[in-house]
């Protein structure tokens, strides 16, 4: 979790992550809306062409049973009609005779709707006449005791649409089955009494009511309803539609016949015109997004590459590694740009001036070592050559021209040298002649130099030993009321020069040992071999060899002082 967090704080994933919200947002809620607006207006069209469909079916039906409607009116107004319903019974020769002038006239009814199955009159007088192409009077079947016609007789002269019902009244000898009609019936009535004189029913058969309709309902179902509520048209079996989870329906009742047309569709199959816009939509968005990672790529790289070596050259400054440093190269004119032509001009600056410092200091450094060289103290000089007087008259052996050629090489290395850095071999050599010098002022001390194996040609700077070694003579062993001691170890450690200068002498507080370091040292007696104090061995070392170099004072009152220098391993070449 950690390693991820991690990778999110670079700048190059952040705005790639930026980019993906910023966009995958509010394309998803664009793609969202737009889909659900799109089922929604697909489903309005839907419920506005299936309403358009249900008005058109009830007005053809309203249209087909109004003029069914005004048929009756010529049927039962007749004068045909009225004569032989309104007669009493007359023996079968007469009545025969009104059959085929009645039966004429329901012909040429039918002939001008051909829709129109069968015509059949129901007479009070128990005279009955009907007409139908091709089929038969069922003698057998009283069809008075039908619902339709009780519901006729009940109507009183108003009509009633009737059915779907099977047709018994009427057969085909050879064709068993009863025909699916639905009824139109009314009561006629003797136009001068007003009083019934029989029913009027006319029939239409279910099947040419299925082609009345004339609407391609496609996967959809068109359904005609009578007041009932049971079906009379349905372009498919309503078993289909059962089972369907979730269904559009749109109904429109007929003023005229009371009919229900409705209309059922499946909203899935709506739902899947709707899925090619979703389809669309949700390919555009993933477009857009690859786009968009592959811009958003583009723009981070072209921050984040410069700002990467920006960042690397950065640390190598940060390592103070000028040597090696090369200006950034600036590829951009924006704001990046400018920060990185702005970090190479300061790399440059502060490298002059850490140049220009250095110089100054090693000038500086030269000059004081010049100056405290040229500058031995007079009475350094007199009272030594006092003292190799005395000793000449008293011995008068060979120490004095020892201690006379000691003094001379000390003068002559102190007057003519000029180099930043001489080998260990001479430092030791140096330290010796000085070390001579000064058993002859002082009260007699133990002196050892020890130095490893091929330190010879280590190079250090110049008096490096001899201000440890006279500070230790002078403030540790020159106190002492005993002969004191002082050792100097020279070996490597852990790749580096170590020089450890002990003696045994009074020691000193930390407070005193802070001091040499912090200032130059100071004598107001004018007794040392020259003014390069412990403060100025530190800080030529430092300014040599750089952070590498150190040294340090341990002292204590009583236990004498450890002085530890440390320096990186340079040889003569």
């Amino acid at each position: 979790m950690l390693k991820l967090l991690s990778r999110f704080n670079t700048i190059k994933n952040k705005i790639l992550f930026s980019y993906v919200l910023l966009l995958i947002i509010p394309l998803s809620l664009v793609a969202m809306v737009n889909y659900i607006k799109s089922a929604n207006i697909l489903e309005e069209k839907a419920v506005e062409q299936f309403d358009t469909v249900s008005q058109l079916a009830n007005q053809q039906f309203d249209q087909f049973f109004i003029d069914i409607d005004n048929l009756s009116k010529n049927i039962f107004q007749s004068s045909v009609v009225q004569r032989h319903l309104t007669q009493p019974f007359v023996p079968s020769n007469e009545y025969y005779r009104g059959e085929v002038e009645i039966s004429a006239f329901l012909k040429r009814i039918c002939d001008l709707k051909p829709d129109i199955s069968s015509i059949v009159i129901y007479g009070s007088n128990n005279r009955n006449y009907y007409y139908h192409p091709k089929r038969r009077w069922n003698s057998s079947y009283d069809g008075t005791q039908e619902q339709w016609y009780q519901e006729a007789v009940a109507k009183d002269g108003a009509w009633v649409l009737s059915g779907p019902r099977e047709d018994r009244q009427l057969y085909n000898k050879f064709d068993k089955r009863p025909e699916q009609v639905v009824t139109f019936s009314r009561v006629i009535k003797n136009l001068k009494t007003l009083d019934p004189i029989g029913v009027l029913a006319i029939n239409v058969e279910i099947e040419t009511l299925e082609h009345l309709t004339g609407v391609d309902t496609g996967e959809n179902n068109l359904v005609i309803l009578d007041k009932e509520g049971k079906p009379v048209v349905a372009s498919e079996e309503l078993s289909k539609w059962e089972n369907r989870d979730e269904l559009l329906q749109v109904s429109t009742v007929s003023p005229v016949t009371g009919w229900t047309s409705t209309y059922f569709a499946d909203k899935t199959e709506l739902v899947k015109k709707s899925k090619h816009i979703r389809n669309f939509m949700i390919g555009l968005t993933v477009l857009l997004l690859v786009m968009a990672l592959f811009l958003a790529n583009y723009i981070s790289s072209g921050i984040v590459k410069p700002l990467s070596r920006l960042k690397l050259k950065m640390k190598d400054v940060e390592k103070g590694n000028f040597n090696s440093w090369q200006a950034v190269p600036v590829s951009q004119r924006d704001e990046v740009g400018e920060l990185t032509q702005g970090f190479n001009h300061m790399v440059e600056q502060i490298e002059a001036l850490v140049n220009e410092i250095q110089e100054r200091e090693r000038q500086k450094r030269e000059t004081e070592l010049s100056a405290l060289q040229a500058r031995i103290n007079p009475h350094f000089m007199y009272n030594t050559l006092n003292g190799m007087r005395w000793m000449a008259l008293m011995e008068g052996n060979q120490r004095l021209a020892e201690l006379i050629s000691s003094f001379v090489y000390l003068l002559k290395f102190s007057a003519k040298n000029q180099d930043n850095l001489i080998t260990l071999e001479h430092e030791t050599r140096l330290l010796k002649y000085y070390v001579d010098l000064m058993k002859m002022r002082h009260e007699p001390f133990e002196f050892r130099i020890r130095m490893g194996e091929c330190m010879n040609d280590h190079k250090v700077v110049p008096f490096l030993l001899q201000p440890i070694v006279e500070n230790a003579i002078f403030h540790g062993i020159a106190p002492l009321k005993r002969k004191g001691n002082i050792d100097v170890d020279l070996y490597v450690q852990d790749g580096m020069n170590v020089a450890v200068v002990r003696d045994d002498g009074v020691g000193m507080e930390q407070k005193q040992t802070e001091s040499l370091l912090s200032d130059e040292q100071k004598d107001g007696h004018g007794e040392h071999f020259n003014k390069i104090g412990l403060k100025n061995v530190c800080d030529r070392l430092r300014l040599q060899f750089g952070s590498p170099a150190s040294l340090d004072v341990t002292s204590k009152p009583g236990c004498g002082t450890e002085v530890r220098v440390i320096w990186p391993i340079t040889v003569r070449k």
